[in-house]
């Protein structure tokens, strides 16, 4: 039996004399499966490689790529005096609950971040443009300066956005109505008197 038509791989790899090679297939098999499973072991043992290849085969890198898009990114815009508080805690919670496996943006996140330092709305409302939702919160019944402009932005972008109401969330598809900055930070002052932070 001449092996002029298999490849030069497997040709080279087969040591059963030609005679028996038919008789002894699974033999051959076995040792060119073997061969395979040494070198891919002798490139692991090189350490990962840079860049995009990776030993993860491509069909399982698809899926876990697949599995990051699926989950819904959400942005949650609140009051800046709520960062870091309970308050907030409740609140991510309740959107948790709500929305399952969602990503949370959260702009508390960002506070020393050097483009936020130099234009925090400008910056803000990017990150708005990078999600498939928005959820806001009022304070103590009032939309903050620049929740209602992170708000209204999704709305002309035609993202999804909702409003946290207890442990709820509603839907809410109209421009909302917000205070001026100056009326936000004494509303500020005003929750945190009302946490006992002023007294």
């Amino acid at each position: 039996m001449t092996q002029r038509g298999r490849p030069a791989l497997a040709r080279a790899r087969c040591r059963i004399p030609a005679p028996r090679c038919r008789k002894n297939a699974l033999l051959c098999l076995v040792s060119i499966a073997q061969l395979r499973r040494r070198r891919l072991t002798s490139l692991r043992a090189l350490g990962p490689l840079r860049g995009r290849h990776t030993n993860m085969p491509v069909s399982k890198r698809s899926d876990t790529a697949s599995t990051r898009r699926d989950k819904p990114t959400v942005y949650y815009a609140h009051a800046m005096c709520i960062y870091r508080r309970k308050a907030e805690r409740d609140e991510l919670r309740t959107i948790r609950r709500r929305i399952r496996g969602a990503r949370i943006v959260n702009p508390a996140r960002y506070a020393n971040h050097p483009e936020k330092l130099a234009d925090t709305m400008s910056f803000c409302l990017k990150l708005v443009d990078g999600v498939d939702i928005v959820v806001f919160s009022r304070l103590l019944g009032k939309i903050t300066a620049g929740v209602g402009k992170e708000v209204n932005h999704a709305l002309k972008r035609r993202k999804p956005v909702f409003e946290i109401v207890g442990r709820k969330l509603v839907r809410r598809t109209r421009v909302v109505r917000h205070i001026t900055r100056g009326a936000t930070i004494v509303l500020y002052e005003r929750w945190r008197y009302h946490q006992g932070w002023g007294r």
